[in-house]
């Protein structure tokens, strides 16, 4: 699962460390909690709230259950984190877009997906979730895991002002995975079950949107919201059948085994990189898998910058090329997983982010 943050006009990934195993080492966990990672998350603006958590801060303390300014003793201060996170990841320069011009809408014009539409409003108190399909599409169902791609508009229940809106971006996009937390429970509920081509509407209460804390200017504490969200595409969830087939040695090694069981054929990885990647990690003792992006994650992939990882998969995954499958025998020791257990790692280049 990923949270989703916006902090200095830039969007992270917080993951969760949330694998019930004791093979959970130090050095795997260290490799999750730096995967916080620039990429398009809705909109970066101070001044509007896309559906993904809105702060660094509440990302960490929903992803690891501590808030983000504890006093606990800590071994680098949160301005050297945040400095060596900003330092690990690469900045990318985007090309400059004009906005999409779109026609303007009535008040009530809602069937047309090519007219930006104007949310309607409730008549009374919103107390729950209320959905509403305004054209039912005929694609693909947008289930948990899927990774899927909308466009929207979102204004305050109580008086229709837009607080945000995807039409006003170049792209008219807002990708993210369905269901793992990455946008408020009221979009991850409510565009569940919604098909390619569809538009819907979501009365969201606060409870299941910004809560009691608002979300900056525009969103006051224990404001209610209501979105049109029309599903442009989506993808089949992955599962455990998906992982890459794979045999643990006989033997623990004692140095690293580097062994392609799927040579990409796109860019090559540099220690440098931003990349995003499949994997999963298993004991060599028991065999057991203890953690796995296709089937903890429903294939949602764990994007991070290679040089901030262990030692091992800096140079296991140097020179691996995208579309590329790759097994790694990890001997126990500091520059490993464990300190006393041998790791066989399976990683998928998924892309390289920069």
């Amino acid at each position: 699962m990923a949270t989703c943050a916006v902090k200095d006009g830039r969007a992270f990934y917080a993951v969760p460390i949330s694998y019930p195993t004791k093979y959970l080492t130090p050095a795997l966990t260290a490799l999750f909690a730096l995967a916080l990672v620039a990429t398009a998350c809705g909109s970066s603006s101070d001044d509007a709230a896309s559906p993904a958590v809105d702060t660094v801060e509440s990302a960490v303390e929903d992803a690891t259950g501590n808030s983000a300014d504890s006093t606990d003793e800590a071994p680098e201060s949160e301005e050297a984190g945040d400095q060596a996170a900003e330092a690990a990841i690469p900045a990318v320069d985007a090309p400059v877009l004009e906005p999409t011009e779109v026609p303007a809408a009535e008040a009530g014009e809602l069937t047309d997906l090519e007219i930006k539409p104007v949310p309607p409003l409730p008549t009374g108190p919103v107390t729950e979730l209320e959905i509403d399909d305004i054209v039912v599409g005929e694609g693909v169902e947008a289930r948990t895991g899927a990774s899927v791609i909308v466009r929207y508009v979102g204004v305050r229940a109580q008086d229709g002002i837009e607080f945000d809106s995807s039409w006003s971006r170049p792209d008219n996009q807002f990708p993210f995975t369905l269901g793992v937390g990455q946008v408020i429970p009221g979009w991850d509920e409510g565009v569940d079950g919604m098909l390619v081509g569809g538009r819907r509407t979501l009365t969201i209460p606060a409870a299941m949107a910004y809560g009691d804390r608002g979300s900056g200017a525009d969103i006051p504490p224990n404001t209610d919201l209501v979105f049109v969200v029309d599903l442009l595409g989506a993808t089949e969830p992955l599962s455990e059948a998906d992982q890459p087939e794979f045999t643990i040695p006989d033997t623990a090694p004692t140095e690293l085994v580097i062994t392609d069981l799927v040579v990409g054929e796109g860019p090559a990885v540099s220690a440098e990189s931003l990349i995003s990647i499949q994997m999963l990690a298993a004991v060599q003792s028991s065999g057991d898998v203890t953690m796995s992006t296709w089937r903890d994650q429903f294939g949602t992939p764990i994007d991070l910058p290679l040089s901030a990882s262990i030692p091992a998969f800096i140079d296991g995954m140097t020179g691996m090329q995208v579309g590329g499958i790759r097994q790694l025998d990890v001997p126990a020791g500091p520059d490993g997983l464990d300190e006393n257990e041998a790791a066989t790692v399976v990683v998928e280049l998924v892309e390289i982010l920069g």
